[in-house]
């Protein structure tokens, strides 16, 4: 059954992009990869701190930090204080207590929770959500980078941009469990896919954005008039 769903997914996207888009989006993606896992300033003082035998402990106790003590020396995501807050109520979800409690919206925690099912462990829904969020920010800027270079834009303008972008403050929440990266991705997007006139997958993704963080919803009202006035008679 899986097979059969990875091959279904396989020949849609052979028939909707062509082979230089497909080639094209793979540089683009590998290249926003490397340039993001270059940049370290929210994984430094962790990876120093987590060196005192004190903290190491401390990790080694917390759910949300020892599952960075399996490549303690790479310190490759970090979880945050506010981490607990969206993935705890998924736990009491599951046990069937509810959502609880509800002042987080579960667009990030059902990614976790989404993990947390198939695997039955904290450890690989971690690495699951933390991986998820990371592919998420390489597709959405590989897409946009892509079209760029088909319409023709100087290749060392979208250099300068990649840069610019993966070395941005935004760039460092995508090794945190946190909502910022994956909420932007979704909204890039949603962009994306107004701009293709897949508009369904246009509405998902800014209804996913907003249940990571609402603020996103403000792009709800232009989205449908910019529909109204590209599809108009």
């Amino acid at each position: 059954m899986e097979n059969r769903a990875y091959r279904s997914a396989i020949f849609y996207l052979r028939s909707r992009l062509s082979k230089t888009e497909i080639r094209l989006i793979t540089k683009w993606g590998l290249i926003v990869a490397v340039l993001t896992l270059l940049y370290w300033p929210l994984t430094l003082r962790p990876r120093h701190r987590i060196r005192n035998a004190v903290s190491l402990q401390e990790c080694a106790a917390d759910p949300y930090c020892a599952p960075n003590l399996s490549i303690i020396k790479l310190r490759l995501i970090v979880a945050n204080p506010d981490t607990p807050s969206y993935f705890d109520p998924v736990y009491r979800f599951l046990r069937g207590e509810g959502y609880q409690p509800d002042f987080r919206l579960p667009g990030y925690g059902i990614v976790y929770g989404f993990f947390y099912m198939i695997s039955k462990s904290r450890f690989w829904a971690f690495w699951g959500t933390a991986i998820f969020q990371f592919c998420m920010w390489c597709l959405a800027l590989a897409l946009w980078l892509t079209e760029a270079e088909k319409r023709g834009v100087p290749k060392t303008f979208i250099y300068i941009i990649t840069v610019l972008i993966c070395f941005s403050p935004i760039a460092f929440y995508t090794r945190a469990l946190l909502t910022e990266a994956l909420s932007v991705s979704m909204g890039l997007l949603a962009l994306y896919a107004l701009y293709k006139r897949h508009y369904v997958c246009a509405g998902i993704a800014v209804g996913w954005a907003f249940f990571m963080r609402p603020v996103l919803g403000v792009w709800l009202l232009p989205g449908t008039l910019w529909i109204i006035y590209r599809e108009r008679p």
